[in-house]
């Protein structure tokens, strides 16, 4: 008989799902896109908007844009003097580093 269970020392990691496979269509997010624009909503839910469609164009989470700092922008010159902003962090459960034009 065996005294040890030998699976002890394993780790067994769950994959982690996404919540909800649903997707904005692009007729939707411009729906949302003109009533922010239109400012139909309220303030509050005006501003709950706002983070949404910067949520939907960023593709990053509540947490992530939540710390966002203008520490993180950076301004890109090109030659041709135009510049662009660019937001530079790290992913919140991963660590993973990104930039977003």
């Amino acid at each position: 008989m065996i005294k040890k269970n030998p699976y002890d020392k394993f780790e067994i990691k769950k994959s982690i799902k996404a919540q909800n496979n649903d997707v904005l269509t692009e007729e939707e997010l411009q729906k949302l896109q003109t009533a922010y624009d239109e400012d139909k909503y309220k303030e509050g839910k005006n501003e709950v908007l706002r983070e949404f469609l910067f949520s939907c164009y960023t593709s990053l989470s509540f947490a992530e844009f939540s710390e966002v700092t203008y520490g993180d922008l950076k301004l890109i010159k090109l030659k041709s003097k135009e510049a662009y902003p660019l937001l530079c962090n790290e992913r919140t459960k991963t660590n993973i580093p990104y930039c977003i034009i």
